[in-house]
Protein backbone atom coordinates (compact mmCIF):
# COMPACT_ATOMS: atom_id res chain seq x y z
CA UNK A 1 0.00 0.00 0.00
CA UNK A 2 1.39 3.38 -1.04
CA UNK A 3 0.31 6.57 0.65
CA UNK A 4 0.78 9.69 -1.42
CA UNK A 5 0.87 13.00 0.34
CA UNK A 6 0.55 16.23 -1.54
CA UNK A 7 2.26 19.28 -0.11
CA UNK A 8 0.27 22.40 -0.87
CA UNK A 9 2.44 25.26 -2.11
CA UNK A 10 3.35 28.06 0.26
CA UNK A 11 1.99 31.24 -1.32
CA UNK A 12 4.23 34.29 -0.88
CA UNK A 13 3.29 37.83 -1.91
CA UNK A 14 6.12 40.31 -2.50
CA UNK A 15 5.12 43.95 -2.57
CA UNK A 16 7.50 45.96 -4.74
CA UNK A 17 9.43 44.98 -7.85
CA UNK A 18 12.60 46.83 -6.93
CA UNK A 19 16.00 45.18 -6.44
CA UNK A 20 15.10 43.79 -3.02
CA UNK A 21 11.75 42.40 -4.12
CA UNK A 22 13.17 40.82 -7.26
CA UNK A 23 16.11 39.26 -5.39
CA UNK A 24 13.70 37.86 -2.82
CA UNK A 25 11.49 36.43 -5.57
CA UNK A 26 14.48 34.78 -7.27
CA UNK A 27 15.66 33.22 -4.01
CA UNK A 28 12.20 31.96 -3.02
CA UNK A 29 11.45 30.60 -6.50
CA UNK A 30 14.33 28.13 -6.07
CA UNK A 31 12.61 26.51 -3.08
CA UNK A 32 10.26 23.61 -3.89
CA UNK A 33 6.56 24.11 -3.17
CA UNK A 34 6.80 27.92 -2.96
CA UNK A 35 4.52 30.01 -5.19
CA UNK A 36 5.78 33.60 -5.47
CA UNK A 37 3.80 36.55 -6.80
CA UNK A 38 5.22 40.08 -7.10
CA UNK A 39 2.96 43.11 -6.81
CA UNK A 40 4.27 46.35 -8.35
CA UNK A 41 2.31 49.59 -8.61
CA UNK A 42 4.05 50.74 -11.82
CA UNK A 43 2.38 49.42 -14.96
CA UNK A 44 5.55 49.76 -17.09
CA UNK A 45 9.26 49.72 -16.38
CA UNK A 46 10.95 53.02 -17.12
CA UNK A 47 13.76 55.27 -15.99
CA UNK A 48 12.80 57.69 -13.27
CA UNK A 49 16.04 59.63 -13.06
CA UNK A 50 16.98 58.09 -9.75
CA UNK A 51 20.09 56.18 -8.91
CA UNK A 52 20.18 52.79 -7.28
CA UNK A 53 22.94 52.10 -4.85
CA UNK A 54 23.82 48.45 -4.35
CA UNK A 55 26.01 47.82 -1.33
CA UNK A 56 28.63 45.10 -1.17
CA UNK A 57 26.49 42.73 0.93
CA UNK A 58 23.61 43.09 -1.53
CA UNK A 59 25.97 42.49 -4.45
CA UNK A 60 27.25 39.33 -2.73
CA UNK A 61 23.67 38.02 -2.50
CA UNK A 62 23.03 38.84 -6.17
CA UNK A 63 26.17 36.87 -7.06
CA UNK A 64 24.96 33.91 -4.97
CA UNK A 65 21.64 34.05 -6.82
CA UNK A 66 23.52 34.01 -10.13
CA UNK A 67 22.12 37.29 -11.44
CA UNK A 68 24.89 39.82 -10.70
CA UNK A 69 26.50 39.48 -14.14
CA UNK A 70 23.23 40.36 -15.87
CA UNK A 71 22.96 43.69 -14.04
CA UNK A 72 26.04 45.47 -15.34
CA UNK A 73 24.55 46.46 -18.73
CA UNK A 74 27.49 48.72 -19.55
CA UNK A 75 26.90 51.25 -16.78
CA UNK A 76 29.63 52.34 -14.42
CA UNK A 77 29.46 50.22 -11.29
CA UNK A 78 31.87 52.29 -9.20
CA UNK A 79 33.12 55.78 -9.83
CA UNK A 80 35.97 57.45 -7.96
CA UNK A 81 36.29 61.20 -7.94
CA UNK A 82 39.73 62.79 -7.91
CA UNK A 83 39.74 66.17 -6.18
Amino acid sequence: MTIETSIPPLKVAIVGGGPGGLATAIALSKIPHVDVKIYEQASILREVGAGISVGQNTWNVLELLGVADTLTSGHVIKAHLQL
